[in-house]
């Protein structure tokens, strides 16, 4: 289990798990909770960050559940697995691809559900988060 502590609701700045190149990464089973950072870009619960080629590396079987910004975020990551998530209660998108310029990721099976806007003063002119999915 990777989550903020009790008091993150309060202010809406939980713990985030941000993967850069270089990084091996297998999340299999993890519960992130009381995670992402509103209105702080780049602090999402779980973050690939301009990361490359991502060949092997996956996010699968995964809870990531009652966050604050965002749940699963590729940023120039290609050729990433991700499956089999559970995401719920989350604000902002459940799954977002930043910049449009990844390729290749396999993004399956995922079950969404509650996704809600982020407060108009958090957008940060991220116009997409108004009708996140």
């Amino acid at each position: 289990v990777v989550q903020g502590d009790p008091s993150s609701s309060d202010n809406q700045f939980g713990a985030h798990l941000m993967f850069l190149a270089g990084s091996t990464v297998k999340l299999s089973a993890v519960e992130v909770t009381r995670a992402g950072q509103q209105g702080h870009l780049g602090r999402y619960p779980v973050h690939f960050h301009r990361f490359g080629d991502a060949s092997g590396l996956e996010v699968v079987d995964c809870s990531v559940h009652h966050n604050y910004q965002r749940s699963i975020t590729l940023h120039a990551v290609d050729q990433l697995l991700v499956a089999r998530n559970v995401l719920y209660h989350t604000f902002g998108h459940s799954l977002f691809l930043e910049d449009g310029i990844e390729r290749m990721n396999t993004l399956a099976h995922n079950l969404v559900v509650g996704a809600f806007q982020l407060p108009e003063t958090i957008l940060a002119g991220i116009r997409s988060d108004d009708t996140p999915a």
